[in-house]
């Protein structure tokens, strides 16, 4: 594509279509980072072979039938539709909330907080009052503090913290039980 980088059109295309499955092909591996934070479903290297093509399918199946859950928030005059599992963290700001996404993205949501988080699922986890985070974005669970990917450090409720940590460690117990099932059935 000259003149066009492939992961700034695959996001304007999420930000169109977030249920759009996405793969990228291409003749060098120095996105592929970059794409796989996109939620990519493949990033071939060219010569393209068969089997990533087929790869690359079997994937899209996999997304059709798992079916990625969204969110949608308007902010100003716009709506902003986006996965789930792209949002890294919630945090209360008065009246409004910040909504912290992978891609690097805040959005500034003129809505309680509370209605928020009852529209979340189970990898969402409450730390401290007026801040939620998505536990698959944690890397460091400590005694008073809860550290993210993208280098982001959050205090955790001193008087809840053993039941934050715990909660976490199950859901992390959970996500590598499912993971290592999973991998036993191909």
């Amino acid at each position: 594509m000259i003149g066009e980088n492939g992961v700034d059109v695959a996001k304007k295309l999420q930000s169109i279509s977030p249920e759009t499955g996405i793969a990228f092909v291409t003749t060098s591996t120095d996105h592929a980072v970059d794409a796989f934070s996109l939620h990519a479903l493949h990033y071939l290297v060219k010569p393209v072979t068969t089997q990533g093509i087929i790869e690359t399918f079997r994937r899209l199946a996999e997304l059709r039938t798992e079916k990625r859950k969204i969110m949608t928030f308007t902010v100003g005059a716009c709506r902003h539709t986006v996965f789930m599992d792209q949002i890294c963290l919630f945090e209360n700001d008065n009246h409004a909330v910040n909504v912290s996404l992978s891609d690097g993205r805040r959005l500034k949501v003129w809505m309680p907080f509370s209605e928020i988080e009852k529209k979340l699922d189970s990898s969402f986890l409450r730390i401290n009052r007026g801040i939620i985070v998505n536990m698959d974005y944690i890397v460091q669970m400590g005694v008073d503090t809860c550290t993210l990917r993208n280098g982001i450090r959050l205090p955790i409720a001193v008087r809840h913290s053993t039941a934050i940590r715990a909660a976490y460690d199950d859901y992390v117990f959970d996500r590598l039980s499912h993971r290592k099932s999973f991998a036993g059935r191909g």
